[in-house]
């Protein structure tokens, strides 16, 4: 820890990072705009302006930017010193110049961070008199609205979209006051992530298209904790909801697992939610008659039709208490997975590795940390997006590595991933078709099941002489990517491996078990080995616990029922 002083204060802070991080986290007011907590420090919007000296007899000091200042042992800076406040109130005087007064139709309106900063800063009248510049918006597609008047050249934006998400059509255009972030033509944003900018614009340049067809203010909604149900990451949500109507869908942060950010899946794909053909109540259809049921004219029937030859095929989007009733209704004996032969083995399979003391479940942290990324048969992206967004942090790991041994705090990100250039941690893909994750791959090896399987025994066999052996062996151009991701794996230090159902292979899926294994056997340095199976739906994993050992897929329900 390391000792600063903060306006005649002493407080101990984490060295590690910058001045500015360090005073939101005691609780100061300090405002700012183009720091992120997720995207680190570029200095581009000069708002957090603070007074720093060179010692206790300094009685001078300096104008710093605090997020492009470290933290250092020792530092003794000023928030309220006179100079500073001024800065930081011409400053978000310069930048509010061109900043429509639309704050009471803007929907950003109520949680705006431009807001609450150009109040921080003290800003509350404008002198400036003079024509404004103004832009044209973009169409941006059906989910993000684009309002570009409102804009204070942050960079956060394209910075998240470009840097942190891998997206590459939308970009920062011209120069000076006629900065303009959009898309070379219009069209939808291709990023599967998109969502994002509009959490992360602290104005209302980039809105939720989604919520503006039934908007409310934000004060209206009703909210409360929620799970996603796109895919089985388990992102933290806080929907809200007004008359009964799901309005909009927005992050809920968590550390391990989804962090600040959702895919466009869990963020847009609500509004089923709201179809006027749900059903909302117990419904019986006994030849051509459909009736509507109460709780106890639903319990007697249900009870009424249990029989020798019922049974009960429970759903993974369903959740394990609506499960745990059917299997309640029907008996252990009678309940199946709605689910195939190939997922429910590899559920089971992502179960029984759960169980192994040698083997990690890893959360998103734990992926983003690791320095060597192997996936089996998975397209991560189409499975558990937010999964594949971690991963594309994960290949800057050895930037990370190269800015620590020349001495450059990590959150300076602009030095970081200029000193990096093109260096990346390893990522290899197996796949049967090309991912959204083979532009950050060190290999991508495109073939048929028979030989994806080739090459994961191979694999495995060449890090462990105990594992099984293949077959077949792997034809020339595999075996040369094989011994690469060998060689990459016996110099892996905290390596991952990725593997799951979109194969359609649970042979692929148990060869990327023994990788794992062979991991676990070699690196002895190691005290778990990362290993993640992806199931195919939001609860595939509760279902796997709820059905008894056996054949329990939806083959083996036909099979009693014919």
């Amino acid at each position: 820890m390391a000792k600063i002083t903060v306006d005649g204060e002493t407080y101990e802070v984490n060295p590690e990072n910058n001045l500015l991080q360090e005073c939101l986290s005691l609780g100061m007011d300090l405002p700012y705009f183009c720091w992120h907590p997720c995207m680190g420090s570029v200095g581009a919007c000069r708002q957090c302006a603070v007074k720093q000296y060179r010692n206790a007899e300094d009685r001078t000091g300096m104008l710093v930017m605090a997020c492009m200042t470290p933290a250092a042992d020792g530092s003794i800076i000023s928030i309220g010193d006179a100079q500073a406040r001024e800065f930081r109130a011409n400053v978000i005087e310069s930048l509010m110049i061109s900043h429509p007064h639309d704050c009471p139709v803007c929907e950003e309106g109520g949680e705006c961070h431009l807001q609450d900063m150009t109040l921080m800063s003290g800003h509350n009248y404008r002198r400036y008199d003079k024509q404004k510049v103004t832009h044209n918006n973009q169409y941006l597609g059906p989910f993000i609205g684009h309002e570009m008047n409102r804009c204070i050249t942050c960079y956060r934006c394209v910075r998240f979209y470009n840097d942190y998400a891998g997206g590459t059509d939308l970009s920062a255009q011209a120069c000076h006051h006629h900065v303009y972030f959009g898309r070379q033509t219009d069209g939808c944003l291709e990023s599967e992530f998109s969502g994002n900018l509009v959490e992360v614009c602290p104005t209302g340049v980039f809105t939720d298209a989604t919520f503006s067809e039934h908007y409310s203010r934000k004060w209206d909604l009703q909210t409360a904790p929620s799970i996603c149900t796109g895919c089985a990451a388990g992102c933290n949500t806080t929907p809200g909801e007004r008359y009964g109507s799901l309005r909009r869908i927005v992050n809920r942060y968590h550390p391990g697992l989804n962090g600040y950010f959702l895919c466009d899946r869990g963020r847009f794909g609500y509004d089923f939610v709201n179809c006027d053909a749900r059903l909302h109540g117990s419904v019986s259809r006994i030849g051509g008659t459909v009736k509507n049921l109460d709780s106890d004219e639903a319990h007697k029937l249900l009870h009424g039709l249990v029989g020798a030859r019922t049974i009960g095929i429970g759903s993974p989007r369903a959740g394990n208490e609506a499960n745990f009733a059917l299997r309640q209704l029907v008996g252990s004996e009678n309940f199946y997975a709605g689910m195939d032969d190939t997922e429910l083995a590899i559920v089971e399979l992502a179960l029984a590795m759960a169980r192994n003391p040698a083997v990690n479940t890893p959360d998103i942290r734990d992926m983003e940390a690791a320095d060597f990324v192997l996936i089996v048969g998975e397209d991560v992206t189409n499975t558990a997006p937010r999964i594949a967004l971690a991963l594309r942090q994960t290949v800057h790991n050895r930037a990370v590595e190269l800015a620590r041994a020349a001495r450059i705090p990590i959150w300076q990100d602009a030095a970081v991933r200029e000193l990096a250039q093109h260096e990346k941690t390893p990522l290899y893909i197996l796949s049967g078709y090309g991912t959204r994750l083979d532009d950050i791959a060190a290999g991508c090896l495109i073939d048929a099941v028979p030989g994806l399987l080739a090459a994961a025994v191979a694999i495995a066999h060449g890090l462990d002489n105990q594992a099984p052996t293949a077959t077949e062996k792997p034809g020339i151009e595999t075996a040369g990517m094989v011994e690469q991701i060998i060689a990459s794996l016996r110099k892996a230090k905290n390596p991952l491996i990725i593997t799951g159902s979109g194969a359609g292979s649970s042979n692929l899926a148990n060869a990327a078990v023994n990788i794992a294994l062979a991991c676990a056997v070699r690196n002895k340095s190691a005290t778990k080995i990362n290993f993640c199976c992806l199931a195919p739906e939001v609860n595939s994993m509760g279902l796997g616990m709820l059905v008894e050992e056996g054949r329990r897929d939806l083959d083996a329900a036909f099979e009693k029922m014919s």
